[in-house]
């Protein structure tokens, strides 16, 4: 119970690369930002056609990529026109100040 014990409960940040079917794009774009746990979604020019920031909580008795492993296989890849997905979890992170 997450409630009774929020120390067991901690973020986790990954960054999920897709290709994606041809004119497909938008739709795809639409369907991930309303995922409450993507917080942010790119169209990107080149080998890759989206990239989108997912933040997760995740409970310490599972491991990062079992959390992260889940979440991209029920929420992501389940979206149509979505072809493929390449998922990046961050080794160390450092983010400025007010983002």
């Amino acid at each position: 119970k997450e409630n009774e014990y929020p120390e067991m409960v901690r973020e986790i940040t990954a960054f999920v690369l897709m290709n994606v079917a041809a004119k497909k794009e938008y739709r795809v774009v639409e369907k991930l930002f309303e995922i409450e746990e993507i917080k942010e979604v790119h169209s990107v020019h080149g080998s890759v056609d989206i990239i989108a920031k997912i933040v997760l909580k995740r409970n310490l008795l599972f491991s990062d990529a079992e959390t992260i492993g889940e979440f991209v296989h029920v929420h992501i890849r389940q979206i149509p026109g979505i072809i493929s997905t390449q998922t990046l979890i961050p080794g160390r992170s450092q983010i400025k100040p007010g983002y």
